[in-house]
């Protein structure tokens, strides 16, 4: 995920600014869509390892219950779940590797503000061994993930009740499209 770092100064005091500027379009192969679904599915499997995920959840603006984004790969998963109720993120992680970890198991919650938004965008990054998403309010969580080698990705959207969503899957590739 590209960002844009600054440090400021306002008198003897010094702090960073972070922007986010998104990832590299040279970098992205032709995408994998997904038009007009119902929430409760797995999506196809995709190849993995690096990827740019793309998620409209349509007509949210009075939507309160729960919706979910899944991630599974080879002896990791990450959960998001959006509770559009108490306007709060809870992400699970779990890897084979850390079963007896409660520090690396404990759920992270943070706030989401996404009211009164028709359509909600979710972008996720993935690579290899982080997992970084970029808020509908374009604030960044960050998270490690540890697979066992390379690893094709299964994604599930899931959700309270049924709500339609479209989708958009980029492979990250190695080297610039020209």
């Amino acid at each position: 995920l590209t960002r844009s770092i600054k440090l400021h100064k306002t008198d003897n005091n010094y702090w960073f600014s972070n922007d986010i500027l998104g990832i590299v379009q040279d970098y992205l192969d032709n995408p994998i869509i997904g038009n007009n679904l119902t929430s409760n599915i797995a999506l196809p499997m995709f190849k993995g390892d690096a990827f740019y995920f793309k998620l409209r959840l349509k007509d949210m603006s009075n939507y309160k219950g729960k919706a979910g984004v899944e991630f599974y790969g080879n002896g990791y998963d990450a959960e998001f779940t959006f509770d559009f109720s108490a306007m709060t993120c809870t992400v699970h992680r779990y890897c084979s590797d850390f079963t007896k970890n409660a520090a690396f198991s404990k759920d992270r919650v943070f706030p989401i503000f996404m009211s009164n938004m028709t359509d909600v965008w979710l972008e996720f990054y993935v690579d290899r061994t982080t997992i970084e998403h970029l808020t509908a309010d374009r604030q960044v969580y960050t998270m490690a993930k540890y697979p066992r080698g390379r690893s094709r990705e299964r994604i599930a959207i899931t959700s309270s009740t049924d709500i339609k969503f479209d989708y958009e899957y980029y492979q990250i590739i190695n080297e610039r499209r020209d």
